[in-house]
């Protein structure tokens, strides 16, 4: 049980941190490809086009677009994927007792 332990939680930060740079790097090429900038660029194009008057308006709809599109795609990927490999049976529901055979639990104090 401890094994098992420690690897669930080495398995949970790993896929966090790759996890969260996967998003990252997602998340600052999409703006990038549309302000056709280096992907280490994106974010700071976004934001120098937010911070932009006459682009605020386009710029704000790009990066929700990268966002709409970047949580999507997580979504798909990590939860619609995965559900489909779920089993499609119920197990079988449990015997009910009659009221005979049912015994009071034992409180020990």
């Amino acid at each position: 049980m401890a094994r098992a332990s420690t690897a669930t939680n080495i398995v949970q930060q790993t896929a966090g941190a790759i996890g969260s740079a996967v998003m990252a790097t997602i998340l600052a090429a999409l703006p990038a490809g549309k302000f056709g900038v280096p992907t280490a660029q994106g974010q700071l194009a976004a934001t120098a086009a937010i911070m932009n008057p006459a682009s605020h308006e386009a710029a704000t709809g790009l990066a929700a677009d990268a966002f709409s599109t970047t949580f999507f795609w997580s979504l798909v990927v990590l939860c619609v994927i995965p559900a489909l490999f779920l089993p499609k049976l119920r197990p079988a529901a449990p015997a009910t007792a009659s009221e005979d055979e049912i015994t009071p639990p034992v409180m020990l104090h």
